[in-house]
Order: structure tokens, then C-alpha cells, then sequence
């Protein structure tokens, strides 16, 4: 009767050990993005990621390769709830801001420590595609584009080189992206964002007024609140290359 008692107890402990599996893993990239809103991570290899926009409800996801590995780009403007999950089981939940086509996160709503964060080695994987100014050819730039064809029709122009020459309207700086908002041929109702890397303009800012012509890929559209609450979208750049050309005499 004892040797059957305790090989009931093995059987219940070893059905409980495979019962229980131990929650996915999930780490979001801490740096911002310079991609058109390319989010990666890591995660229990197989697990399904799931990005799901808190305002609209709307989920995108994706896989973890064998290496953990995955990525995401088809998020739009918007603050997404972040959530791995396999077997039944589900991660901590990492909250996502993506904003145009810069992302970042904010890793506030998660318990999980700094020990289990996933940090890509963006500086080795960017420094191979990033074309130095004065090695862009400004010829390959397209300037037969329209502005009006580009804020008709974005998503024909995607991947497309484009170039403009505006008035800077505000400058936005931070750490690893700027954003310029500019009016193309000083016509204010003809907007466009412009991101770029700060290196490549070698240590000197562009200012407000300044009149500028960027040489960069078009990537799209990004919307933005007004100050008077309602949505505006314009097209947006990421630059290679910008000439600065300053202040004319007549806005000083």
C-alpha cells in the first residue's frame, strides 16, 4: 500500500511540473527609432508579440524567431499595450509610444528588472546604412516630385528620393532625431516633417526661418494634434542630407 501511495505522489508532482510552465519572456529596444516606425525586441523563441493600440483597440503581432529575435513595422501614430504570450501563458505587459516615425517606450507598467531589457548594438547595425552628407549624391534625389503629389498619394511615393527647399517653421531637437516642420517655397499650407540624424549636419542647428533644401526618402505621412485639437497629417522625410542656407536679410 506505501509503494503505491508514493508512486501516486510522483505521478501527481510530475503531471504538475509539465502543467506549469513559467511565463514568456519580453523586452522591448529602450532607444529611439530613426526607422519608419521599426520596433524590435526579444522574446521566448515562438512566442507571439502582440501590439495592441489602446485607444483604437487594434492589434497588430508578430513572431519571435528561434533566436528570440523579432521586429515590427506597421504601427501607426499611437500608445500600443505590449504583450508576449505561449502556451496559454502571457508576459508582463511594456507600454509603447510611437510617435510619427520615431519610437520609443516607456517601460514604466512593467515589474520586470533591467536584468531581463534586450539592447540592440544600433550603433554597429546603423553604422553600415547610414550614408555620410558629403557622400550623398544629390542627383539621385528626384526633384520632379511634387509636394501636391506627395501629400495626395504617399503611399505611391514610399521609398522614393525625394528633395524640397523650404522655410523651417520649428525645429524639434533630441538626442538621436530631429524633426524639422517645414513650409516647401515658403507656401505655409505645403508642410512637410523632416527627420534626421544631428551628425549630419557636423555640429551646426538649424533655426527656425532658416531657409533649407533636405535630400531624403520619403516615408510616408505623419499626423500630429493642432493646438486646436484637431489632426493634422503631412508628409514626412528622413533626411541624408540638408543645405542650410540660413537666414535671408529680409527676416532679421
Amino acid at each position: 500500500m506505501r509503494k503505491i501511495i508514493s508512486l501516486g505522489l510522483v505521478s501527481l508532482t510530475a503531471i504538475s511540473l509539465v502543467g506549469c510552465s513559467s511565463k514568456p519572456t519580453l523586452s522591448l529596444n529602450k532607444k529611439s527609432v530613426t526607422a519608419f516606425a521599426t520596433v524590435k525586441g526579444k522574446a521566448t523563441p515562438g512566442a507571439t508579440i502582440r501590439f495592441t493600440d489602446t485607444s483604437t483597440k487594434h492589434t497588430e503581432k508578430t513572431v519571435a524567431d528561434e533566436d528570440g529575435k523579432f521586429e515590427e513595422d506597421d504601427l501607426t501614430s499611437g500608445t500600443y499595450k505590449v504583450v508576449a504570450s505561449k502556451d496559454d501563458q502571457k508576459s508582463e505587459s511594456k507600454t509603447l509610444k510611437v510617435k510619427g516615425y520615431a519610437s520609443t517606450y516607456d517601460d514604466s507598467e512593467s515589474d520586470e528588472s533591467d536584468d531581463d531589457s534586450y539592447d540592440y548594438d544600433e550603433d554597429s547595425s546603423e553604422e553600415s546604412s547610414t550614408v555620410a552628407p558629403e557622400d550623398v549624391n544629390t542627383a539621385d534625389y528626384q526633384t520632379t516630385i511634387a509636394y501636391d503629389s506627395l501629400a495626395r498619394t504617399p503611399d505611391d511615393y514610399k521609398g522614393e528620393k525625394v528633395a524640397f527647399t523650404g522655410t523651417v517653421l520649428q525645429v524639434m531637437e533630441d538626442d538621436d532625431e530631429n524633426e524639422l516642420r517645414v513650409a516647401i517655397d515658403d507656401d505655409y499650407d505645403n508642410v512637410v516633417l523632416v527627420g534626421y540624424d544631428p551628425d549630419i549636419m557636423s555640429g551646426s542647428r538649424i533655426l527656425e526661418d532658416d531657409t533649407v533644401t533636405f535630400y531624403g526618402e520619403s516615408v510616408g505621412t505623419m499626423t500630429y494634434e493642432s493646438t486646436m485639437g484637431g489632426d493634422i497629417t503631412i508628409p514626412a522625410v528622413l533626411a541624408a542630407k540638408i543645405d542650410d542656407q540660413g537666414q535671408t536679410a529680409s527676416d532679421y
